[in-house]
């Protein structure tokens, strides 16, 4: 496949071809990833790996052979990396996500457990393959599946784990910090009844800086899609991928597929459907894109993938809850966008103070491809004693739009 790969489908039984496609939804390439005689379905997602600047794919097998997961180099098509994340005897195939768990810089692999195991999720490194991490999401009895996805929710520059239960459990959804596996949110993504299992996604939607959490319902329900923003507790999207009537299931991933500076939520149908996949606009709820994956006719079902931008940011100066002098005090902090056109990425920045009660008020704004970058090219007034939420919001150089954002709430004496 070539470099300029942007999502990647996997079929979900039949003969195991992997497919790229461009922005455009033009197929780039065709892989067949086992032998034809295997039809359980192969699951897919993309990340950095190696940390060359090109996205790597990770292909996992569906049920029916031992599980296995490999990654493909996205620069030279070769095999970075072939292991079996479980017991060599269970094949219930693999759940498979990628993300930087461990802050190397590079993309991890996080797996989930298919049917028939104890719901067992597991990170690896995804160089070496060393194994980082190996939890239990829910109660040991269950053994439907655990659907994995990853992104930064927290928004500590780390990512987080999201775990969705399979079939035969309450739709109940997970995320765990990526830095110590501390359960940061737990919630049910449709009402506790139904039973048809979970598919999960991450990515930032709204553009706030923190990845919000996508869920497609499985089948026996309608093609039901939601994205939940954590951060702020609202519901962001709720609607049907496909017609109502159509009780496959749903699929979902995230991307910036339009460049726009927001996550794009990708759709395809579960098995009984056509292999249309589906691109929704973050920023607006329209659909950006459609086309077929496969032969029209193929009613296997789809898993999509694609490359979602990460935009970290952190502001380390005033720390939360400081205690500052209201005349002069400092704001710094780092930022990147990736997916634009210059490094890092960063058009400007804006500083704002919002007093708790009161009127915002504008502090500073630096501009990249100054002289001097780190410094404030203007500076606002002097803030009065009280308690104030500091904002700091970054503009992208690829969007032009102010996409991330970072909160301190701080004293002012």
């Amino acid at each position: 496949m070539s470099r300029q790969v942007l999502m990647v489908t996997g079929p979900g039984a039949g003969v195991p071809q992997v497919r790229g496609f461009d922005v455009n939804g033009a197929l780039l390439g065709t892989v067949l990833t086992d032998p034809p005689s295997f039809t359980g379905g192969v699951r897919v997602a993309l990340g950095d790996v190696n940390g060359d600047g090109v996205t790597d794919v990770i292909l996992a097998r569906g049920p029916g052979s031992p599980a296995f997961v490999r990654v493909v180099d996205g620069a030279s098509q070769t095999i970075l990396l072939a292991f079996n994340p479980f017991d060599p005897s269970f094949t219930g195939g693999v759940y498979v996500a990628a993300g930087d768990v461990n802050g190397d810089g590079r993309a991890d692999v996080i797996v989930g457990s298919g049917q028939g195991s104890i719901p067992v999720v597991r990170v690896f490194d995804g160089m070496t393959g060393a194994l980082l991490r190996s939890f239990n999401p829910y109660v040991l009895t269950f053994t439907g599946g655990v659907r994995v996805a990853a992104g930064d929710v927290n928004g500590d520059g780390l990512a987080d784990i999201i775990t969705a239960a399979g079939p035969g459990a309450t739709p109940h959804v997970e995320v765990f910090d990526g830095s110590t596996n501390a359960l940061l949110a737990s919630f049910f993504a449709y009402t506790p009844g139904f039973g048809g299992g979970v598919y999960v996604a991450a990515g930032d939607v709204n553009g706030d800086g923190f990845a919000d959490v996508i869920t497609g319902a499985g089948p026996g329900g309608g093609p039901h899609v939601q994205v939940f923003d954590l951060h702020d507790g609202a519901t962001l999207a709720s609607f049907y991928a496909y017609a109502a009537g159509f009780t496959g299931g749903v699929r979902v991933a995230a991307g910036d597929i339009n460049g726009d500076g927001h996550a794009d939520v990708l759709t395809a149908p579960g098995a009984g459907g056509g292999p249309h996949v589906r691109v929704w606009s973050g920023a607006t709820g329209g659909e950006l894109l459609g086309w077929f994956a496969y032969d029209p006719a193929f009613g296997g079902g789809v898993f999509v993938a694609a490359q979602t931008p990460v935009n970290r940011m952190s502001v380390d100066v005033p720390a939360a809850n400081a205690t500052v002098n209201g005349a002069t005090f400092t704001v710094a902090g780092w930022a990147l966008q990736e997916w634009s056109p210059t490094d890092p990425g960063i058009a400007t920045v804006h500083v704002w103070a919002f007093k708790v009660g009161g009127a915002p008020v504008f502090l500073g704004v630096a501009t990249l491809g100054d002289e001097r970058p780190d410094v404030a090219a203007a500076y606002g007034g002097e803030l009065a004693p009280g308690v104030y939420d500091v904002v700091v919001f970054v503009q992208g150089s690829a969007s032009h739009t102010f996409n991330d954002r970072r909160v301190v709430r701080i004293t002012v004496q």
